[in-house]
């Protein structure tokens, strides 16, 4: 399962949406210009990236 969302946010904030078993993590940098996806399913760790200026990825447990 893909879940594909693109949110703009005027503050740069990080929030985390649960949906059922999934874990996604949002985290907003700079002018938050870029949005990092990263999904959680079971053991396996999908990272989705919508990079539009550098991106730096920090594992989160």
């Amino acid at each position: 399962m893909i879940f594909a969302i693109d949110l703009i946010k005027s503050n740069c904030k990080r929030e985390i949406l649960k949906i059922k078993k999934i874990k996604i993590n949002y985290l907003f940098y700079g002018n938050c210009r870029y949005l990092i996806n990263m999904i959680n399913l079971k053991s396996s760790t999908t990272r989705i990236l919508q990079p539009l200026d550098s991106v730096v990825i920090s594992h989160d447990s």
